[in-house]
């Protein structure tokens, strides 16, 4: 061990074989809590002194690994003491040890349950010790917890609990901080209650606070089942305060409850109640004075006293019938108001979200650039040439496809049915050499190498529509982005949809970042590999960085789907000598870096013909230096794309629906108008003017 240690030997057992020529030394138990200091290759010797002159010495070199996992030690210096949902653990960092303190082998696969926590990454429960024997977990645990909760994670290990850690989650509780009357008038309203989310200690928590920008929804719901009220509307905290407008009371008399509760914390809840009591009927009496309330579509007071009450009761019965209608129409056109303040509110949060997103991926883009200019040149000048090349076929849809980031900067809502499209064949891979580029487009053809591919067979049915003959719909799809630019779709072009293939079951090479298939080689009756022989064309095509994470919904990459759709088991040979001599061994095609194409079944492509079409070239030098911080990166960019997407989608539905209740607002608002306007002479006082007549009449 990079020196020699004296270690103790607790047992051993030494003694001399029978024709005492041989020391047989067994049964020597050595434990030691030192491993990590020849990790990761765990070399060693062991030197057995026969006399302390060392005249009689021997030493065995050996390996030595560290024992399996006995106990984990969080190396976290101190975990969040107030966790919170929605709160993540930033500084989490767990040693792996065996039973000698030893960190265990880098890959060993343990199980990480959580309770009340959530992963942020994709991971899942199970996950590999890392080169230093720990598994960092440093903001990958989100408390999803309830207030007031225990949450917990541990690690498991062949089936065996090994650790575990709890934390409380702390109190908040939801309370009224308005004065609420004991009784209330039926059909009237509570105004302006003011609800608070406080600590343990009583204290306000003005970190409940509804804010776009960092994506918290703090929202209060109102609900009843004794009434009409529902959870459509949400109001939103304000430092750990909100604010109900109103709650309607019922017509009805008896106890009305409602429960107001967090809109995301359900545990944080309380019940409002209110004794309902009925308001006095007016009575025809010319002796009784009654003051009426009704509260105004313009916000004053409608009073009417005096006299107004000795009139019939035909009248009265009509003026009663006019004030509930009005008020009716104006609670139905402020639920609709609320409504869209709610809407409004939310777009602004969705359109901020948005835009963060927008400038993460556009920072993002630019690290990836910065890392291009000394790595990738040679990459993007050629893949450059190939793109103009391909916008030069202007009437394919590969070459609309390529002109849509420049064409419809202006006309986001066009490209909304490209979401789910990979992109062009030729540009999804890269090769290590022109004649490789070459013969494989010259395999597939110019047809294969300008497919479009999609995820799905939805993503896919989306880039073309019809009308009810059957005819095709230019004005709409990847058609209609083709006449935005001047341009035309001629003829057909092949769509492939990764989701509906066919994958590829087998195994992949171990430790490849690239995923390659891991197929048997072709064997000689020796043994050997056939002379040439360079490897299958599915694995000789590098995934271009940018797609290295793109998977199906069901988890496949593009090499497993894609490629071996259209390679197979096409196999590589340096020349055509070389690919002839290995015919026997060819089962399913082959291709020679010198343009030799064996299509298998005993056809053969002869001739010469330079592709239009063919793979970008990048070469394996150039390759190996595309750091792993950029394939990093661009996973993030995807998964960024991806939300970009799902936050586009939500924005227009949510744009729909507010131009909805636009509408639905204008139509409520105008029918309160002429109501108002058809029904102002009962309520303005001339129609309960009496005479002496009609006062002997009362």
């Amino acid at each position: 061990m990079k020196g020699t240690v004296p270690l103790p030997v607790d047992r051993m057992k030494v003694e001399l074989l029978c024709d005492k020529m041989i020391l047989q030394v067994s049964d020597i138990l050595i434990e030691s809590g030192e491993l990590d200091k020849i990790r990761p290759e765990y070399e060693a010797s062991l030197e057995i002194n026969c006399s302390q002159d060392k005249l009689f010495s021997v030493t065995i070199p050996f390996l030595v690994a560290p024992g399996c996992l006995h106990h984990v030690r969080d190396l976290s210096l101190q975990l969040e003491k107030h966790l919170l949902p929605g709160d993540v653990i930033e500084v989490l960092l767990l040693e792996m040890l065996d039973g000698y303190g030893n960190h265990v082998e880098k890959g060993l696969e343990v199980q990480l349950n959580v309770d009340g926590f959530c992963f942020q990454d994709r991971i899942g429960p199970k996950r590999e010790v890392d080169d230093q024997g720990c598994i960092n977990l440093n903001g990958k645990l989100k408390a999803v917890g309830s207030y007031g909760n225990i949450v917990s994670f541990s690690v498991e290990y062949a089936g065996k609990l090994i650790f575990k850690k709890e934390f409380q989650v702390d109190q908040r509780e939801l309370r009224v901080m308005s004065t609420l009357p004991e009784c209330c008038a039926a059909g009237s309203q509570l105004e302006n209650i003011v609800f608070e989310i406080v600590d343990s200690d009583g204290t306000v928590d003005e970190t409940i606070h509804d804010d776009a920008n960092f994506g918290q929804s703090h929202t209060l719901t109102i609900t009843s089942e004794s009434s009409k009220i529902d959870d459509c509307f949400r109001y939103t905290f304000r430092h750990g305060r909100c604010t109900v407008p109103f709650i309607s009371i019922p017509r009805e008399p008896g106890i009305f409850s409602v429960v107001a509760a967090h809109s995301c914390h359900t545990e944080l809840f309380m019940v409002v109640k209110v004794n309902v009591m009925q308001a006095p009927k007016l009575e025809g009496s010319s002796t009784e004075h009654h003051d009426v309330l009704s509260q105004c579509p313009v916000g004053g007071m409608l009073l009417l006293n005096k006299s107004s009450f000795c009139v019939s009761k035909h009248l009265r019965t009509l003026v009663e019938t006019i004030i509930n209608d009005l008020k009716e129409l104006e609670d139905d056109v402020a639920r609709v108001a609320l409504l869209i303040g709610d809407q409004e509110r939310k777009l602004k949060m969705l359109s901020e979200k948005k835009a963060a997103i927008e400038k993460g991926i556009s920072n993002l883009q630019a690290s990836i650039e910065h890392q291009s200019i000394s790595q990738l040149d040679s990459l993007l000048i050629d893949k450059e040439v190939i793109v103009k090349g391909i916008e030069g076929k202007g009437d394919t849809a590969a070459s609309i496809l390529c002109n849509i980031p420049v064409a419809t900067q202006s006309q986001v809502s066009h490209t909304q049915f490209l979401q789910d499209v990979v992109g062009i064949v030729a540009l999804l891979g890269t090769v290590s050499s022109t004649n490789l580029s070459r013969i494989l487009a010259e395999y597939l053809g110019k047809e294969h190498m300008l497919a479009i591919v999609c995820k799905s067979y939805a993503a896919a049915s989306a880039l073309e529509c019809y009308e009810k003959n059957g005819q095709i719909d230019h004005d709409h799809a990847l058609h209609s982005v083709a006449s935005s630019v001047g341009k035309s779709i001629n003829g057909s072009f092949l769509v492939i949809c990764l989701e509906e293939i066919s994958p590829y079951t087998g195994r992949f090479k171990s430790d490849d970042p690239q995923k390659k298939l891991a197929l048997e080689d072709p064997l000689l009756p020796t043994g050997k590999i056939p002379p040439g022989f360079l490897g299958y064309a599915v694995n000789l095509i590098n995934l271009d960085v940018h797609h290295l994470h793109t998977r199906t919904a069901k988890g496949h990459g593009l090499r497993e789907t894609l490629f071996y759709l259209l390679l197979g088991d096409l196999q590589v040979y340096g020349t055509r000598e070389q690919m002839k001599q290995a015919l026997a061994y060819i089962k399913h095609g082959a291709i020679s870096l010198d343009g030799g194409i064996m299509k298998g079944n005993g056809i053969l492509c002869l001739g010469h013909r330079e592709p239009e079409v063919r793979f970008p070239v990048l070469t394996s030098e150039a390759q190996r230096r595309i750091s792993p911080y950029m394939i990093d990166i661009l996973k993030q960019i995807e998964d960024k794309n991806l939300e970009l997407g799902a936050i586009c989608d939500e924005i227009t539905k949510e744009s729909n629906d507010h131009i909805k209740a636009m509408k639905r607002f204008k139509k409520k608002k105008e029918r309160l108008q002429r109501y108002m306007e058809e029904k102002g002479p009962f309520l303005s006082g001339k129609y309960f003017e009496e005479t002496s007549e009609e006062k002997k009449s009362s």
